[in-house]
């Protein structure tokens, strides 16, 4: 097995046929597999997920948080490499083949793309161009997104996976690739619009922006990198 798409999923039953669909769409010569974790969905996700069973591998947990359940989907992966997805985000035809082919011949800890961004009706709502691996504009940038990054596994491994002491921190993915820099990692850029992420109520709302930047603020003075700040490449615009 080349790659482990892994979806983690909390109450996105609205989005997650979606996000299936496009993992499953795959236009590559990759052999990859599709993991599920529902995080204690309380929702119709099961409902949803069980028309799935014979084309996804699904798990489902109590609700542990974004991190505990990507870890899981990292233990139960069968492949070299991982990308990581939201429920509520979903990867265009390529990504797969453009990512693992990258990876493949760069021999870095990550990959990642540009994206495009949409409204919760699906609406473009801007396209992201994101400047080239630079391990301070990452550090300025304040946040970098889960879905559309492909990571070497076994490097993961070691470095433990996903903090889990904070339970949905909205950072998991930013604090692991700030660990793998800080650990004298590279990351590759790959210039091309791989993925679409969603910005909805839910991860703009003003508790979300507050609970985002007091972990950050905690985790760059607890980690010693100095004064978290953002950057006009920050997901969703997240000002300080």
């Amino acid at each position: 097995m080349d790659v482990s798409i892994i979806i983690t999923s909390y109450n996105y039953d609205k989005y997650i046929k979606e996000s299936i669909t496009s993992c499953l769409n795959q236009k590559t010569n990759c052999k990859f597999e599709v993991i599920i974790i529902d995080d204690g969905s309380n929702d119709d996700t099961k409902k949803i997920l069980s028309e799935y069973s014979h084309s996804c591998r699904i798990f489902s947990i109590k609700n542990s948080g974004v991190e505990a359940a990507s870890n899981i989907g990292i233990r139960n992966a069968k492949s070299k490499y991982f990308i990581r997805l939201d429920a509520d985000d979903s990867i265009k035809s390529t990504l797969v083949e453009s990512l693992f082919n990258s990876i493949e011949l760069t021999k870095s800890a990550f990959a990642y793309s540009n994206y495009d961004a949409i409204n919760e009706d699906g609406e473009i709502i801007k396209t992201i161009s994101l400047p080239k691996f630079n391990k301070q504009e990452i550090f300025n940038r304040g946040d970098f997104l889960a879905s559309g990054t492909i990571f070497n596994k076994s490097i993961i491994s070691e470095l433990g996976g996903y903090n889990e002491s904070f339970k949905n921190c909205g950072l998991e993915n930013y604090e692991l690739i700030l660990k793998l820099i800080t650990k004298g990692h590279e990351g590759t850029f790959i210039k091309k619009n791989l993925f679409i992420y969603r910005i909805h109520s839910a991860n703009m709302s003003l508790n979300r922006r507050t609970s985002l930047i007091d972990y950050g603020r905690v985790l760059f003075k607890n980690s010693g990198y100095g004064k978290f700040q953002t950057n006009k490449f920050h997901p969703f615009g997240l000002e300080l």
